[in-house]
């Protein structure tokens, strides 16, 4: 399966062309769907901005499926296929992949360096996954892109001067207004979405003097002036009907609206222009930004008007980023492509060692039962040793050439050694293990008689072992992690989604009670719908439940709250009465604490869900966990993250606890391999003083444990584990911190010894675990 790149932008196709082939929001599932019901294609992701369209689809035939996706755009433009392909470009293989990496860093915009194109990729690939169509491919192949954009930006000057489509028009329109430029002008911005945001922002530094906002809906125009005003401008927010009075007092416009159609009439031009208070020696600049265009054509033809639509900066683009600092984004995309590729090299590998492995499973299996026949006095610990020893040895056998071929398979031209093993041992690989989407497969497997004749699926030959996760993205993709990490260990996986009750309300935690999120989880487990299932682990009642082990915590991702504010800000500088999301009464209190005046607003729903309302402007911020939009690429977006001294975060905050049975001893000891004594013992310590405080995960109480390096009295270096925690008072008028050092094998005393003197300074009358709403991711 490779990538299949067709597109059209401003390089290859006028503006009218563009303006047939855009994509807009609506038409975008139409499209994926179209896609995917196509016979060569089995995922899909669409990028429209506005001077691209690109299609990625994975696919199987390279002939067949260009046919298949340029007659879908076709139907789509109403352009025939001859003059569809004379503006189109091709990508194919590696080809497609370093094309969406040189877009996502900016290298193939019209002004060079513009770092909008990344929430773009980012916007199109959460539509993707929306519609099930990004599988294995697309979903790598988007993350890898978002990263190597962020790279570029945050590791060459390729931005330097901030520049995007916006700026480049604010600066072409401030050389037609003459002397001054922008300063001490009037402005109007038609749209209240993120490029009305981002014009705001540039015509704020600009120098402006005052902005008009005008929307179709009035509060989101309000909101975006507001912005302004925080800014020390003069900024009002109207309805569109006030639209021909807020252009007669204008200076510049700038409309980006992604409307279908004319948004601002000839006849809105002109009735601002003849409004009376109109000062007629004034000149109007439109930047018209959308596409297709929200500007009626016939305005560019009236006097003292001058419009500036893509087209015409498309003539003229902005030198943008200095050759150096091109040169310097081409090279580390030039390294992240190679990176990329010998990774899916790698991924087309693993089906045939696991294939290798499931043919010696499969003999071995063969073998001992006919050992059974042959020697039917064995007792079941001779059988049972029997069995490892037999199985020990194949391991071992196989151990050297399947690491070596995995090391090969990364250069160019790998392939041929999973080739040579294919027809050496007559293998036949099925698709390569987590390709595609999460299914449920069927049937049941194979039993062996564990401890106290308990029935325990077994993890041997024959079916992958099944993953049990809740369904969002965060979750799959964390859960993916575990899969790839047992697949490359040569033990085949699949995950298997199951609804939680957490997932199906809206309601806050307390109300519809504890382990909300897990569950179901476990529940599958007893039932043998799953082998495995993978939790946040800060999710998982503190009280342990025996029939369940936590076979592995895997390595820890980063602990800490982040931040994401509109306009970049900082938590410090959101002014008092910001509206801040979060329902987590650990958050609420510590913020509260803080005391800069904000407005706390209950939030609940997935992580896309929350951090739309930011975009919305329904927020002006949202603190999230850190560790969830690193696993689903969304790092670029944080505006601050927010130390431990601020705010401590949950106890077992961006850990996974992977589980099964406690009496699967066999499968505990595969998922032990993926176990990390380090963050094993930071979150024993965290979820030891939760379990001491008698708190849960809806309780305003903080934690933290980190490994951290001490000199012994002789000048050695040696490890201990230190231990923060918080209780708060839900209203933030107290908050009790404390802390202690001490040996990591010591974790669970450690966490208990420091929830102990909390609870000495008063921790249990500031409590009040029953108030607050549900626990934020």
């Amino acid at each position: 399966m490779s990538v299949l790149l067709v597109g059209v932008s401003h390089r290859t196709a006028p503006v009218p062309v563009l303006e047939r082939v855009a994509v807009t929001d609506t038409d975008r599932p139409k499209l994926i769907d179209k896609l995917l019901a196509s016979s060569h294609i089995s995922e899909a992701m669409i990028v429209s901005t506005c001077n691209r369209v690109e299609v990625y689809a994975v696919v199987d035939a390279f002939h067949g499926a260009l046919t298949e996706v340029g007659e879908i755009l076709a139907d789509h433009s109403g352009l025939d296929l001859t003059a569809l392909h004379a503006h189109a470009y091709v990508r194919y293989s590696e080809a497609a992949v370093e094309h969406l990496f040189a877009v996502a860093s900016g290298l193939d915009s019209m002004v060079i360096g513009e770092q909008q194109i990344l929430g773009q990729i980012r916007s199109a690939y959460a539509s993707s996954d929306a519609q099930q169509a990004a599988g294995r491919v697309v979903h790598e192949l988007a993350q890898q892109a978002l990263r190597v954009g962020k790279r570029v930006h945050s590791e060459t000057g390729i931005d330097s001067a901030g520049a995007s489509v916006v700026s480049v028009a604010l600066d072409r329109a401030a050389g037609i207004i003459g002397e001054g430029g922008l300063v001490g002008r009037t402005a109007v911005v038609v749209g209240a979405g993120s490029m009305g945001g981002l014009s705001v922002a540039h015509l704020t530094r600009a120098g402006i003097a005052r902005i008009v906002v005008v929307n179709r809906t009035q509060e989101r125009a309000e909101h975006l002036a507001e912005t302004a005003r925080s800014n020390g401008v003069d900024a009002d927010g109207v309805a569109f009907d006030q639209l021909s009075a807020a252009m007669a007092q204008a200076d510049v416009m700038v409309t980006c609206t992604g409307a279908v159609g004319a948004v601002v009439t000839l006849a809105d031009v002109h009735r601002a222009l003849a409004e009376p208070d109109r000062d007629n020696t004034k000149h109007l600049v439109i930047c018209d930004l959308g596409l297709p265009r929200d500007i009626d054509p016939a305005v560019a033809g009236l006097p003292g008007v001058t419009v500036l639509d893509m087209e015409t900066l498309q003539r003229d683009p902005a030198a943008g980023a200095a050759a150096s600092d091109a040169d310097a984004a081409r090279t580390i995309v030039a390294g992240e492509l190679a990176t990329y590729l010998a990774g899916q090299r790698l991924a087309e590998v693993t089906p045939t060692v696991t294939a290798l492995r499931q043919r010696a499973a499969d003999v071995v299996e063969a073998e001992l039962m006919r050992l059974d026949s042959r020697l039917p006095g064995l007792d079941d610990p001779q059988r049972d040793e029997v069995a490892r020893t037999v199985r020990r040895v194949v391991d071992k056998l196989l151990h050297a050439p399947t690491v070596r071929v995995k090391q090969l398979a990364s250069a160019p031209g790998g392939d041929s050694y999973a080739a040579a093993l294919r027809e050496l041992f007559e293998l036949s690989p099925g698709s390569p293990a987590g390709r595609g989407h999460t299914h449920r497969p069927g049937g049941r497997r194979p039993h062996w008689k564990g401890p106290a004749g308990m029935s325990v699926t077994t993890p041997r030959s024959g079916s992958p072992l099944r993953i049990g996760t809740r369904g969002s993205l965060l979750a799959t993709t964390q859960a993916g992690t575990v899969r790839d990490a047992l697949i490359a260990a040569g033990h085949p996986a699949e995950l298997v989604i199951i609804k939680t009750k957490g997932d199906q309300s809206t309601d806050p935690v307390q109300k519809i009670g504890v382990g909300v999120f897990t569950a179901e989880l476990r529940e599958a487990l007893l039932d043998n719908r799953v082998d495995v299932a993978v939790h946040s682990y800060k999710d998982l009642p503190t009280a342990q439940d025996p029939r369940f082990v936590i076979a592995a915590i895997p390595p820890r991702e980063d602990p800490r709250d982040a931040l994401v504010a509109r306009d970049g800000l900082v938590l410090g500088e959101l002014p008092a009465g910001s509206k801040v999301g979060t329902s987590a009464p650990r958050r609420v209190s510590q913020l509260k604490a803080l005391g800069l005046g904000l407005d706390i607003v209950p939030l609940r729903g997935n992580l896309q869900r929350r951090l739309g309302k930011v975009e919305s402007g329904e927020l002006d911020a949202v603190i999230l966990a850190r560790a969830g939009l690193s696993r689903i690429g969304l790092l670029d977006l944080i505006t601050e993250n927010i130390e431990p001294v601020q705010m401590l975060p949950a106890p077992a905050q961006g850990a996974l606890a992977v589980e099964c049975l406690s009496a699967n001893a066999e499968l505990a000891a595969i998922l032990a391999e993926h176990d990390d004594a380090g963050t094993r013992a930071a979150v024993t310590a965290e979820r030891a003083l939760l379990a001491e405080l008698e708190a849960g995960c809806t309780a305003p109480v903080g934690a933290i444990a980190e490994i951290v390096e001490s000199l012994d009295d002789d000048g050695r270096i040696f490890d201990e584990l230190s231990v923060r925690g918080c209780a708060a008072a839900i209203d933030g008028s107290d908050v009790i911190r404390t802390g202690a050092v001490g040996a990591p094998d010591k974790a669970e005393e450690l966490g208990r010894a420091v929830a102990r003197e909390l609870l000495e300074l008063g921790a249990r009358e500031l409590m009040n675990v029953t108030t607050g709403e549900a626990a934020d991711v």
